[in-house]
């Protein structure tokens, strides 16, 4: 399968101000993500390390895994600790330098994944936790992660699932709509959501020359100490999502963080705020030519 295709779609807004935006917002963000969504943003690996054939208990030592869109190193840290080589990649230097400081003895690169700095064929296994709805051309990183497999190799990627079953950005969105001001501009980029949708998962994977998509969902649940937390998080760990926050009025993010905390006073249990945050997980296989 002639994979340039993938790579020669062109988004229908600005790609270099898209990523301009996010590269910035991370470089920014990247400690707040750490601090804020460590807890819920790991639930999915396992799994996800499970769909590329990285599983608990086998021999690894042999197989290599790449983790694009490293941020801390998560990934890349829970395929090492599985017995795999391992590696993690990102474009914000600060979240390069978080990844290093918490795991030391794992290599970690700075690039593009549009563009992987990596030969043909280096890797068994590519996954992309939380990163594909941050890249201009999502279509086109699937492809890097397939030129840069082995026959045979696994690709896997998750996304948050759509609000309302992300109830911790929904929340967010939902009280922005109703309380504050929707259309504050930020850089226009690819649908937040899209690779939420199964079908859509699963044509972009065959898009970008993969074989027999899987597609599951990952139970997650974001647990807070307060409430009044979740806007906080979403503000100051984020870059899409928190956007639209960071723009509001004085005003506006008052009544916003207000009716976020009433409607979260649902979602106590024995003291603690617990929002479902369930990921996407969509996988398949590089097939071998002929194959």
């Amino acid at each position: 399968m002639n994979v340039t295709v993938a790579l020669e779609r062109e988004p229908g807004f600005d790609a270099h101000a898209f990523q301009a935006f996010e590269r910035a917002g991370w470089e920014d963000k990247a400690g707040g993500w750490h601090r804020h969504f460590e807890a819920v943003s790991t639930q999915a690996i396992g799994p996800m390390l499970d769909a590329v054939a990285i599983p608990h208990g086998g021999d690894h030592r042999a197989r290599e895994v790449l983790d694009v869109a490293t941020g801390p190193g998560y990934g890349a840290a829970a395929a090492a600790a599985r017995g795999a080589r391992a590696r993690g990649l990102d474009f914000a230097e600060a979240q390069v330098a978080i990844a290093r400081a918490n795991f030391p003895s794992l290599a970690f690169d700075s690039g593009d994944a549009e563009d992987l700095p990596y030969p043909d064929g280096r890797f068994d296994a590519v996954i992309i936790n939380f990163g594909l709805q941050h890249f201009p051309r999502p279509e086109a990183a699937l492809a890097e992660a397939w030129r840069v497999l082995r026959p045979g190799g696994r690709a896997a990627f998750t996304v948050w699932a759509k609000p309302p079953l992300a109830v911790g950005f929904a929340l967010v969105q939902d009280m922005i709509e109703r309380h504050g001001e929707p259309g504050a501009a930020i850089p226009a980029g690819p649908d937040y959501y899209r690779y939420a949708e199964p079908a859509e998962a699963a044509a972009a994977l065959r898009l970008s020359g993969f074989h027999v998509p899987r597609i599951e969902i990952a139970p997650q649940f974001w647990r807070l100490a307060r409430a009044a937390d979740i806007p906080n998080a979403v503000a100051n760990g984020t870059v899409r999502a928190g956007a639209l926050l960071r723009v509001q009025s004085p005003e506006a993010r008052a009544r916003i963080d207000a009716a976020i905390e009433a409607e979260a006073a649902h979602y106590h249990e024995d003291g603690v705020v617990t929002l479902p945050m369930p990921a996407l997980l969509a996988s398949a296989t590089k097939i071998a030519p002929g194959a």
